[in-house]
């Protein structure tokens, strides 16, 4: 993912996280000019996540959140 994308992402979960408490961490890829994210949020008393590795990720991972709700 480009910086203009992982800054898209993490100000559109500032702005309006799909979940409540939902946070955005930077994690370095394994590829050292990639960073991966992972969105964190609360779920009764564990800390569920999921691993953005491209934009798109993002994406499929609010349409599945949309559809649950």
């Amino acid at each position: 993912m480009t910086l203009l994308q992982i800054f898209e992402i993490e100000r559109e979960v500032a702005k309006n996280p799909s979940r409540p408490g939902l946070t955005v961490k930077r994690i370095p890829a394994s590829n050292p000019d990639h960073i991966w994210l992972v969105l964190e949020w609360p779920e009764g008393d564990k800390i569920q996540s999921y691993e953005v590795h491209e934009f798109y990720d993002y994406h499929d991972w609010k349409l599945q959140v949309g559809s649950k709700a």
